[in-house]
């Protein structure tokens, strides 16, 4: 595979361009050193809690489906993936109002 010269320096110039970009994977441990201590106390509430809602919408997803109190149960898949779409957007919409509330400031 040949690559173009001026396609590769576009993306050196691109990086070089990007504030903060090491370069580096976003896993790569090296990374979490220069996090910000603050930003995790900042983020750890509401990771907490959206782990927490997750859950607890994954109990009701399995009631749903296992519907214990019906005499002849019928598991649907419908019914967990509904509570569990609707819990997504809600994090989803949650997640995007908490972020552009951060970018504004």
């Amino acid at each position: 595979m040949v690559l173009n010269v001026n396609y590769l320096a576009s993306i050196v110039r691109w990086k070089e361009r990007v504030p903060g970009f090491s370069g580096r994977s976003i896993l790569d441990p090296r990374n979490f050193s220069t996090m910000n201590i603050e930003m995790r106390k900042k983020w750890l509430p509401f990771t907490i809690l959206a782990a927490a809602l997750v859950a607890w919408a994954a109990l009701f997803a399995l009631g749903a489906y296992l519907e214990p109190s019906a005499d002849k149960p019928r598991h649907d898949l419908r019914k967990p993936l509904i509570v569990m779409s609707t819990m997504a957007a809600f994090l989803a919409f949650w997640g995007i109002a908490l972020w552009l509330r951060n970018r504004r400031k």
